[in-house]
């Protein structure tokens, strides 16, 4: 609703404005951007109220934080490196560091996946997932469809409905 329209607009808005003030001046970002966070967080604090109700049985998924934080971070570094030249390549995706960061990132989003899966109510839809990522045509073709089951694997948790009552 209004909160999408908003966070779109304000992505397309920030994206524009930055851009024309980081033409005129790099610095200059921050001084639209840091008042804009600081009023936020301020405003955020005295009006947000914490609505949620604690339930004593829900734990904090470590093993599921950590594998999708360091999985996430460490292909966003290969990525960035792999951008970057090496040796004597104008890109760095041969590099030993940026192979080992890929596989490495991969391996623990996967984990984190597994991890997931294995807390589900609905094993069918796991499995589901489970053949679409194993089809040939799955990087250009089955993605969306696959990030799509993923979610709807995601929303039957009862946490998550939880969380949106």
């Amino acid at each position: 609703g209004i909160n999408q329209v908003a966070a779109v607009a304000g992505g397309f808005i920030g994206l524009v404005i930055g851009g024309l003030l980081a033409n005129w001046h790099w610095r200059a970002v921050f001084w639209v951007s840091v008042p804009f966070g600081v009023i936020g967080a301020i405003w955020a604090y005295a009006v947000l109220k914490d609505s949620g109700v604690r339930h004593k049985s829900h734990h904090l998924d470590v093993a599921g934080n950590v594998t999708f934080a360091f999985g996430l971070g460490l292909l966003i570094a290969a990525v960035t490196y792999g951008l970057q030249p090496y040796g004597g390549h104008t890109m760095g995706w041969t590099s030993p560091t940026v192979l080992t960061m890929l596989i490495g990132g991969l391996g623990l989003l996967i984990a984190f996946g597994a991890l997931q899966m294995l807390r589900l109510r609905h094993k069918w839809l796991a499995w589901i997932v489970v053949i679409l990522v194993t089809q040939p045509c799955y990087p250009c073709c089955c993605l969306p469809t696959a990030f799509g089951i993923w979610a709807i694997v995601v929303l039957c948790k009862q946490e998550v409905k939880d969380s949106f009552e």
